[in-house]
């Protein structure tokens, strides 16, 4: 309640061209203990939180945990002649060992290892603490293969405090931006995408075809009309060709 709050003070004082109340509560709110732990929760409901950066800390699922114990509990034997670690003898021994109990127990600690997470990271990430020592963490660097072409493209992962640190400072500028920015942009902002361009720019065409539909449509004429302009017709080429031997 009170992020939103805070976002509808910004609107109000915007409105009014009050920067230094704006600067304000851009301070309150980047400081509060509410706004860190909206943002741990965002980044933990994001898929990308699944991937660890350098610090190789993320945020676990059930499947994480059974991958884990299914590994280590392999047997050392090769059966059915399948390697050790390949995807048909883990499929394999997944049915075997695997069990519902075991799934469920799965479950509780992939929950009590994120709240374990989330507790730890509302002291990390707390910007007042450290807006004096803060130090970045390094950004890892992976290649993935591009879409519909050949060849891979750097992909940049960073750590889960980075992430909620850049949630932070994207929930406090997202108002102010929205409010001040051009009204026909449609990239990199929410509830916007491309296909809402397309249909914008299909509408103004739609339109701008029945405008000249309507101007170059021929409305009906009367047969009184029709004469007279047919006899004024007749009457300029009478004229053009009477200069024309009066030149002569």
């Amino acid at each position: 309640m009170k992020f939103y709050k805070i976002n509808n003070d910004f609107e109000r004082i915007i409105d009014n061209e009050y920067y230094v109340p704006v600067e304000r509560l851009q301070n309150i709110f980047i400081e509060s203990i509410a706004i860190c732990i909206y943002s741990i929760d965002l980044t933990y409901r994001k898929p990308g939180s699944q991937t660890s950066g350098m610090d190789s800390i993320h945020f676990k699922t059930s499947k994480h945990i059974e991958d884990e114990y299914l590994i280590a509990n392999l047997p050392k034997k090769k059966r059915n002649h399948c390697k050790y670690k390949s995807a048909e003898n883990i499929k394999v021994q997944r049915a075997k060992i695997i069990s519902s109990e075991l799934r469920e127990q799965f479950k509780r600690q992939a929950q009590s290892y994120n709240k374990n997470l989330c507790l730890s990271l509302v002291s990390k990430c707390i910007i007042k603490s450290i807006r004096k020592n803060y130090i970045a963490s390094p950004v890892k660097r992976v290649w993935i293969p591009k879409n519909n072409k050949l060849g891979l493209r750097p992909l940049g992962i960073l750590t889960i405090r980075e992430k909620v640190l850049q949630n932070i400072i994207l929930l406090s500028s997202t108002p102010i931006l929205e409010f001040s920015a051009d009204s026909l942009s449609f990239g990199f902002r929410p509830q916007r995408s491309g296909t809402q361009c397309i249909a914008y720019l299909f509408n103004k065409i739609a339109n701008a075809r029945k405008l000249n539909r309507k101007q170059s449509r021929m409305e009906p004429v009367s047969k009184a009309v029709y004469e007279a302009t047919k006899e004024d017709k007749y009457t300029k080429k009478i004229r053009q060709r009477t200069s024309l031997i009066t030149k002569r």
